[in-house]
């Protein structure tokens, strides 16, 4: 036998007290199930108005279809998630585990890595309406700018319309056109917008009349705001003929100008503000509106509030028309735009077509013109025409007056 060799008893190590492993095992259980009871109460408890301010910077949710899916989504998501974290396997729980702080860290990098590059792109910074300030007439919140001039030029005259500086000389028998930034389009000149190329038509065929068309367009104004702009500033020249521009975000005014001019709380952004968030649901929202699912549709919904004041303000400019003697014209502007499906918002052309004429209102639709030309050809984006479309839509104007004889020619 070897001297000096001794045993060596085993280490005994220390029962694991069950307890201590249940409690463990809860921690680990817990911290999976309350991520999806998060996920589930974004789905179900929080109020439309918070996901506004995360998802629409106008303040106001109107894309109904996007929000019911959301919230769906968020719900089904929700309960999943919270049913696994309760009845999966402890090995899966620490796998679930994994998963969840390997997708924050990549969710990290990306929020980072897209903050760095608007950062270094000037994207997402504050902005300052130009052109713009607070109009004291009640319910137009805000008015053209007089004398407001960029780019070296002048874009508003010094009585705030979007014209080359002018007089509104009282001895010329008046056109009045109130509308929005497709009437007060900064990149065109003024004379190629079709309130003064349907002044020009005028000119050609009628050249004793000296008829002047007056341009009360302002940047984002709602059918509402127009038709106030009508009664403030378009009345009081005791126009022969109104013509209303009408499109199809006409339901809403402009909120991000209404709240900037209305109160400084509409100039705060969220909170916390993410650049991955903003981005998902910007191509979301941009994938539903390839369909028509957005807030165009949601804001001539049938009985909604939106459209129940759509309704309202033709029957307005309705009243207007009768009171005053004078014909008014409303002016339907296309989306311009290739979709994954035949046009969408056909059915919100033929409605407000159809509320306008009950009204007693003559309609233009400049949708089978546009088509017939082209988008491509007469758009400057999805909203605003280029100088063939303003043209067209001057010449339809034009041979509605003369059809009609709305000017007693």
């Amino acid at each position: 036998m070897t001297k000096g060799l001794q045993r060596v008893a085993p280490a005994v190590s220390e029962p694991e007290v069950p307890g201590s492993r249940r409690h463990r095992s809860a921690w680990k259980r817990a911290c999976v199930v309350l991520p999806g009871l998060v996920v589930l109460a974004l789905g179900t408890l929080v109020p439309d108005h918070t996901y506004a301010r995360y998802l629409w910077p106008s303040g106001h949710i109107t894309e109904v279809v996007y929000l019911t899916v959301l919230r769906a989504m968020l719900g089904v998501v929700g309960v999943a998630w919270a049913v696994f974290g309760a009845l999966a396997s402890r090995q899966s729980l620490v796998n679930a585990a994994v998963t969840i702080v390997a997708t924050l860290v990549v969710l990290s990098g990306l929020e980072i890595g897209l903050r760095i590059k608007n950062s270094l792109e000037g994207v997402g910074g504050p902005t300052k309406p130009t052109g713009l300030r607070a109009s004291p007439y009640p319910g137009l919140v805000y008015e053209n700018t007089p004398n407001f001039h960029e780019f070296g030029e002048q874009k508003f005259n010094s009585l705030g319309l979007r014209d080359d500086e002018r007089p509104l000389d009282p001895t010329r028998p008046k056109i009045v056109v109130v509308g929005d930034s497709i009437e007060a389009w900064r990149p065109l000149p003024a004379t190629a917008l079709y309130p003064r190329v349907l002044e020009a038509l005028l000119a050609r065929e009628y050249p004793g009349e000296n008829y002047q068309v007056v341009n009360l367009g302002v940047t984002g104004y709602s059918i509402h705001q127009k038709m106030l702009m009508l009664r403030y500033r378009g009345l009081p020249l005791h126009p022969r003929l109104i013509v209303v521009g009408y499109c199809l975000n006409d339901p809403f005014p402009a909120w991000e100008l209404v709240r900037y001019f209305s109160d400084a709380e509409g100039r705060k952004g969220p909170v916390i503000h993410s650049e991955l968030l903003s981005l998902v649901n910007e191509r979301l929202r941009a994938l539903l509106h390839s369909y028509g699912m957005d807030f165009y549709q949601a804001g001539h919904r049938r009985g909604s509030d939106s459209w129940v004041g759509v309704k309202h303000d033709l029957r307005a400019l309705g009243d207007i028309e009768r009171a005053e003697h004078v014909p008014v014209v409303l002016i339907i502007f296309p989306l311009m735009e290739d979709t994954r499906v035949a046009y969408p918002w056909l059915d919100i052309h033929r409605r407000v077509g159809a509320a306008a004429r009950e009204q007693g209102l003559h309609v233009i639709d400049l949708l089978p013109a546009y088509r017939a030309a082209g988008f491509a050809n007469v758009h400057t984006d999805s909203v605003h025409p280029n100088a063939l479309g303003h043209r067209l839509a001057a010449e339809a104007l034009f041979q509605l007056l003369a059809r009609d004889r709305l000017l007693g020619q």
